[in-house]
């Protein structure tokens, strides 16, 4: 901020983020012996906040100032980027004033496919897990918490999304 540098944040889920965030830590050795590998465990955890980076609502409140306070900011959904890349590929070069062309999104959209990231970019994960699977690269879908979230889930979750994001700007897509 200081520095005047631009920031581009990407907002998910809430929901998609704590299946997410479960499906990495039910193979990760430390989070296993914490309890974190039970869904309902983890589930609790993120609501709480009591998770390795923090709150998630916190963490998007803070980031909601910054925006507020930075004209240097660009808000991207990542389920904007699932249903309209190219959109959100031509809001982002323009963002940072840079020319974009169908055959630049093209090689982006190439390069940063779900498909093409969990096959070529590294996953470091690996040395940790017993089977060396890794963990990092799942499915890269939207829309995965209704696989796991229970009405109950959904109830509880949308308790606490409402009281605590009462007072902010986001809306968050669920779909």
């Amino acid at each position: 901020i200081e520095n005047n540098y631009k920031i581009i944040h990407v907002v998910r889920n809430p929901k998609d983020i704590f299946v997410s965030y479960w499906n990495h830590m039910k193979q990760d050795p430390v989070a296993i012996s914490q309890g974190i590998a039970d869904w309902n465990v983890a589930f609790e955890k993120c609501l709480k906040g009591e998770v390795p980076f923090g709150s998630w609502f916190e963490y998007v409140k803070d980031m909601e100032k910054v925006q507020k306070s930075n004209p240097n900011f660009l808000l991207i959904h990542y389920e904007d980027m699932h249903k309209n890349p190219k959109t959100v590929m031509h809001k982002i070069a323009s963002f940072v004033g840079r020319p974009i062309n169908q055959e630049l999104i093209e090689s982006i959209m190439k390069a940063t496919s779900f498909s093409n990231m969990s096959k070529n970019k590294p996953d470091f994960s690996k040395q940790f897990t017993p089977d060396g699977t890794g963990f990092i690269y799942r499915k890269g879908v939207v829309g995965d918490w209704r696989n796991h979230f229970t009405d109950e889930h959904n109830k509880r979750f949308q308790q606490i999304f409402d009281k605590e994001m009462a007072n902010t700007g986001y809306k968050i897509q669920y779909d």
